[in-house]
Formats: C-alpha cells, structure tokens, sequence
C-alpha cells in the first residue's frame, strides 16, 4: 500500500526528465536544421521563404514539427505530463522558428514541462535571442 505512490512519484519524476530532455533535444535540431536550410544551394546566400522554415507547434500535451503546413512528426507526452509555454505565444499553439541566426525576437519564451498539478516542482526550458537552457525546478 505504501509503495504503489512510491512508484508513482518516481515514474512522475522520471517522466518530466525525459519528456525535458525529448524537448530540449528537439529544439536544438530544429536550431541546427534552421541554420542549414535557410539559404538556396542555387545563389549567395538567398534566403528561402519564412514557410519553409521547420518549427515546432508545442500544445499542452505534445508537439508537432512542421515545415510550412505540412506536420512530420509527432510527439505525446507520457500520461500525467503537461507543458505551458510564456511568451511568444500564437493562438492556439505557441510556435518554435529559428531563423538562420537565431530566434527571430528578443524576448524570452519559457516551457514548463512538469506533473499535472506540480508547476513548480517541473523542468523550465528557456530561449532567448538562440539560446536554449533548462533548468529545474523553475515553475512557477
């Protein structure tokens, strides 16, 4: 009886590191991805329409990649994980695009990966003018 919640904190625990780490780890492919596609092979340093830019679409439960409308991958977050996003936030997603030298604005967006019902006790990922950190324990 006491170590079924036990087992469930540790799966909790262990859940939010992985689904920080699945994030994280993808917006750094999508930074690096942005840097090499944003110019045509064709001529100097041309740079390709904004639709083609690769993104992430992120919601409360999982996030998609994309480049212009077209979705290639998609990602759920494991049972009892939810994420909120602050700052450059577009209705109903909030939106991930690099361009090719760094985050297209200069304020900061902040991902709070955590349990359901325990913000604070979650994993913030931060991005700021093309730098991407995490941090623990930074929800508010």
């Amino acid at each position: 009886m006491v170590a079924v919640p036990a087992v469930y904190e540790l799966y909790l625990e262990a859940a939010v590191e992985y689904e920080t780490e699945c994030l994280y780890s993808d917006i750094r492919k999508l930074q690096v991805l942005s840097r090499t596609t944003c110019y045509n092979r064709s001529g100097p340093e041309r740079p390709v329409s904004w639709k083609k830019y690769p993104s992430l679409a992120l919601g409360a439960t999982g996030y998609r990649w994309r480049q212009g409308n077209a979705t290639f991958q998609k990602h759920e977050c494991l049972p009892g994980v939810e994420m909120a996003v602050e700052g450059y936030v577009s209705s109903p997603e909030a939106v991930i695009a690099f361009t090719a030298t760094s985050w297209p604005d200069n304020r900061l967006m902040t991902i709070d990966v955590y349990a359901r019902g325990r913000r604070a006790e979650g994993r913030r990922i931060m991005i700021s003018n093309g730098r991407v950190r995490a941090e623990r324990g930074k929800g508010t």
